[in-house]
């Protein structure tokens, strides 16, 4: 994103993290501050707000270089929208669809296609059969909370699971569910294929 609107612009980015970053530790491009207690949603909002005021004649906008910092600015959009443009959905739209069984629910609203899904829970987990799944084996799980996982550490931790039988979801989910992991995970049917299968678009448009 830096490198895109200096190659445009000529500009540098402003940058604000909670540690240091390897991807512009050496840019030219980038003024990066590491802030102390970044990871705190009132020392984020203070921070904007304060290089917003410094630079009040400036026309700002405000991108996230993660998904969780897109759930954070979402969740403080209110507090920021005066000092900047914020090209994200609306605050309830976009925590929605952030929210993965909310986002299916969307998307069996408007008759969308997407994997047939099943949510588990640490309390119910172990007492689903895989009677349970239409779908059968192989699934796929992954966590309905992309960000609460990211920040959760165990032995084995994959992005997404690939499960051939029940004896691999419980013990799957045995181990999600010991660690900090605190929401539901997601069971989905396997969909097969190769990777030239998948497409990512990435759209720019006006407000």
């Amino acid at each position: 994103m830096a490198r895109s609107f200096h190659s445009v612009y000529g500009g540098v980015t402003k940058v604000f993290c909670k540690s240091e970053l390897l991807m512009v530790a050496h840019s030219k491009i980038c003024d990066v501050s590491v802030i102390p207690d970044f990871a705190d949603d009132a020392v984020l909002v203070r921070t904007l707000i304060e290089y917003a005021q410094q630079h009040a004649q400036a026309r700002l906008v405000l991108f996230a270089a993660s998904e969780e910092y897109v759930h954070r600015i979402l969740s403080v959009r209110d507090e920021l929208s005066q000092y900047y443009i914020i090209p994200y959905a609306q605050k309830d739209l976009g925590l929605r669809i952030s929210d993965k069984p909310q986002f299916y629910a969307m998307c069996e609203q408007y008759n969308l296609p997407y994997p047939r899904t099943t949510v588990v829970t640490r309390e119910c987990y172990n007492e689903i059969d895989s009677m349970d799944f239409p779908y059968g084996y192989p699934v796929i799980i992954k966590p309905s909370e992309s960000t609460n996982y990211f920040n959760t550490r165990f032995i084995g931790k994959e992005k997404a699971f690939i499960i051939h039988n029940r004896h691999e979801y419980q013990s799957t989910l045995r181990t999600v569910f010991d660690s900090q992991y605190a929401y539901p995970m997601l069971v989905q049917k396997y969909v097969s294929g190769p990777v030239s299968n998948e497409y990512v678009i990435n759209m720019y448009v006006d407000r």
